[in-house]
């Protein structure tokens, strides 16, 4: 997910440093709280070798630490107080003006590096 979000870019300058630390400050929540993944269950081994993968159903990381287990109450309502202040929207508006400083950041950088003959290697 980070490199999916920040590219396969080096950022040497703090003005490049502090950008991926601000896409990472909407990304997380996202992540956490609004973005919902699937687990695998069990395998199944079929007769013919091959293997049937059962999965749940699809969950957010927040939602899995508030199932019954090791966690306790105190941390269950702190993870639905954090939840309840997060909006969706404004963190993925958030994240895109971010990642398109970015690649600005990385444009602007390689045009310096091609004028001064030096061999530029970047992707996103």
């Amino acid at each position: 997910m980070v490199r999916k979000t920040a590219g396969y870019f080096r950022y040497d300058t703090p003005e490049e440093q502090a950008v991926p630390a601000e896409a990472y400050r909407c990304l997380c929540p996202l992540n956490n709280y609004f973005y919902p993944s699937i687990k695998i269950t069990e395998k199944i081994r079929l007769e013919d070798g091959k293997c049937r993968k059962v999965y749940d159903r699809p969950k957010t990381p927040g939602e899995r630490l508030l199932e019954p287990g090791d966690v306790g109450e105190e941390v269950k309502e702190e993870l639905k107080r954090r939840a309840g202040l997060y909006n969706p929207v404004r963190l993925k508006i958030f994240l895109d003006k971010a990642r398109n400083q970015l690649l600005r950041l990385n444009r602007e950088k390689a045009m310096v590096l091609e004028t001064s003959g030096q061999e530029v290697s970047a992707r996103f």
